[in-house]
């Protein structure tokens, strides 16, 4: 590993498409770039680097690591169908008031 100024980054996400299908991540980089991500399918970590290995190794040593980074991609969908539900109802709420005022 080098020396000096190091970063590292978790990048997690989910999506919610029309057709209603779902899809999830949990990733991390370092460096800008990527470096391990997680198949919530298999509970496994699968290295972008070759430096990795080391990080897989003892994540994957860990039963309950991966068993906690498995509880987001579960959940997300539901945190994202709630915020879009509450964003809709606010953006009608808005929508109404300005018909009113519109019509006052």
């Amino acid at each position: 590993m080098k020396e000096g100024l190091h970063n590292w980054k978790a990048i997690l996400g989910c999506e919610l498409k029309e057709d209603g299908r779902k899809g999830s991540f949990l990733r991390y980089g370092y460096d800008r770039m990527d470096f391990i991500s997680f198949d919530k399918e298999t509970l496994r970590w699968v290295t972008a680097k070759p430096q990795a290995e080391k990080v897989k190794e003892k994540w994957e040593d860990d039963p309950g690591w991966s068993q906690r980074n498995k509880i987001y991609p579960e959940t997300c969908i539901e945190q994202l169908q709630s915020y879009l539900s509450y964003s809709k109802e606010i953006l009608q709420r808005i929508e109404h008031q300005r018909k009113e005022s519109v019509n006052s």
